[in-house]
């Protein structure tokens, strides 16, 4: 016999609550990741804009090439619906 007491609402009430702090936890990571991505676009959009080159862009960024390039080239190809001045950088130019 043991002298412990199961009281399992309240085993279940801690158990949603640790999966709920997990939950928040992997949804503030994913934030950070998506912010990091949109002020690197940012970036991306106003050299472009000042017209530097792709290398110049990986320098001045200190990041690889070959991870800017994807932006650039994204960039290049949405040339005029794209600016800074927008904070909907996210958004096809016929949406703007």
């Amino acid at each position: 016999m043991s002298i412990f007491v199961y009281d399992q609402e309240k085993h279940i009430r801690q158990e949603k609550d640790e999966s709920r702090q997990e939950g928040k936890e992997e949804g503030r990571e994913e934030g950070r990741v998506e912010g990091r991505a949109s002020m690197l676009r940012d970036l991306v959009i106003r050299k472009v804009e000042k017209g530097y080159s792709l290398e110049q862009k990986a320098e001045a960024f200190d990041y690889n090439k070959d991870e800017i390039e994807p932006i650039y080239n994204m960039v290049r190809e949405e040339a005029g619906g794209y600016s800074v001045q927008s904070s909907d950088v996210d958004k096809s130019p016929e949406t703007k």
